[in-house]
């Protein structure tokens, strides 16, 4: 009997110190299976700022992109400058086409005065397209230029000023014929 007594006394110590071990280590398990929880939800909530929180970006950043924006943009209006005087360059030659068959139809001699108005308007609107299409490619050459092209620039301006005393002329020429008075000055004499 005292024997097996002791032997469940010694089971039973042992069982009871096997449990507090077990304890004091679930302790420690759950210690740090919460330290590592929080320190992987620290890890998480990292992530997700860097890559969910928009962070502002510095003025010098700002400036720097809107910098960059701003020559990519200088860049494209070129280019778009450029296409556009080339395509205004075409309409000028297809206008002074049209103008010269204008001119076909109603210069030749005799004329009436409904004729001869025709004609000189034709004529200044003629003026008008060559000095319109000789602007459009001097603003070509130096829009589509890697670099502006002053001389270019100050042809164009000359040309448009043709172009615009064609236009005046072309007005005069109708001007003068809503006063009820035939032109004075025929074409024949001009040339």
């Amino acid at each position: 009997g005292k024997s097996g007594l002791d032997l469940d006394e010694a089971v039973r110590t042992t069982s009871q110190k096997l449990i507090q071990a077990t304890q004091k280590n679930q302790t420690l398990a759950d210690e740090m299976i919460m330290k590592t929880m929080v320190k992987a939800g620290h890890k998480v909530r990292d992530q997700w700022e860097k890559h969910h929180i928009r962070k502002l970006d510095t003025l010098t950043t700002i400036r720097k992109v809107k910098g960059f924006r701003q020559k990519q943009k200088t860049l494209l209006a070129g280019r778009q400058e450029c296409v556009f005087n080339i395509l205004e360059a075409f309409v000028s030659a297809v206008g002074m086409g049209d103008d010269i068959n204008a001119i076909i139809r109603t210069c030749p001699a005799p004329r009436d005065g409904e004729s001869e108005l025709a004609c000189q308007v034709n004529g200044a609107i003629l003026g008008a397209w060559v000095g319109n299409l000789a602007a459009k490619l001097a603003l070509a050459a130096s829009d589509c230029a890697l670099s502006l092209n002053v001389d270019a620039i100050c042809s164009a301006g000359v040309a448009g000023l043709v172009s615009a005393m064609g236009e005046i002329a072309a007005g005069a020429s109708l001007g003068v014929a809503c006063s009820g008075t035939p032109p004075q000055l025929t074409t024949t004499k001009v040339s």
